[in-house]
């Protein structure tokens, strides 16, 4: 019998974003000494829109906590450009 293999939770949350917000610009960041990863979104005026917040939330309660998984963070490309040389864009989604 095959196990079928989920996705990366980095996959899974992509596709939840983009279900919502298909041409949003946005890129991951992975923080390999902390095993972190961050949700940059490159639009300040979706970040900050009760719709896009509304995804945010649902994504953390009903996915990534429900499953422990605490690592995740969802931020603006403001905070982005403040990040240490160890952390590396692992996929840019730009659709």
């Amino acid at each position: 019998m095959k196990t079928k293999l989920e996705p990366h939770p980095t996959i899974e949350v992509a596709n939840r974003i983009l279900e919502v917000f298909p041409d949003i610009p946005m890129s991951v960041l992975y923080n390999k000494e902390e095993d972190e990863y961050f949700f940059v979104n490159h639009d300040s005026e979706i970040y900050y829109s009760d719709p896009f917040l509304e995804v945010v939330m649902k994504i953390r309660t009903e996915y990534l906590w429900v499953n422990c998984i605490l690592n995740y963070s969802f931020i603006t490309s403001d905070v982005a450009e403040d990040f240490h040389p160890n952390e590396t864009v692992i996929k840019t989604y730009n659709l």
